[in-house]
């Protein structure tokens, strides 16, 4: 596994408290979370069920807008939580986010399952990549850039885009 992070959060006091911050940045892709669920010192992935478990995700990003990510797998009595392109593709996507993980048996679908449990939320920060000055060759189109007097162009969140010498 490539940089994968193992992640214990600790439930015994009624709320999440995670034993090391979740460390991402925008644009990262394809980084396995392996979270182990802890209370009175035992995992409580570790139960006895006939049943699957698999678990899903409610996250609020910085933006306020609020995503499911259904269909976790529970590996080794561990949550595979996959940060991938589709939570930090965009500048705006840069901050803190708010997560509440489900846990659910019976099906992969969490519609389907037939018994779910919720841990309290707990939150994580998506830092920004370090940034410098852009050259032509790694831009499709670098007119995008300017404005046709050259002045330096706001992109539509806000945020500048750098300006080309």
């Amino acid at each position: 596994m490539f940089f994968d992070e193992e992640l214990t959060i600790d439930l015994t006091e009624g709320y999440s408290k995670l034993d090391h911050p979740i460390k991402v940045y925008y644009q990262d892709k394809n980084i396995n979370i392996l979270i182990t669920l802890i209370k009175d010192g035992k995992n409580l992935l570790n139960e006895d069920t006939d049943e699957e478990l698999y678990a899903g995700a409610t996250l609020i990003k910085p933006s306020g807008k609020e995503i499911f990510v259904e269909g976790m797998e529970v590996v080794d009595n561990k949550i595979v939580f996959n940060i991938d392109t589709e939570i930090l593709d965009e500048p705006h996507e840069v901050g803190k986010y708010k997560m509440q993980l489900h846990i659910y048996e019976g099906s992969m679908a969490y519609s389907m399952a037939t018994r779910v449990r919720s841990i309290p939320k707990f939150s994580f920060f998506v830092k920004d990549r370090i940034h410098g000055s852009l050259s032509e060759e790694y831009i499709d189109d670098p007119s995008f850039l300017h404005d046709i007097e050259g002045a330096l162009v706001f992109d539509k969140d806000g945020f500048t885009i750098t300006f080309l010498e």
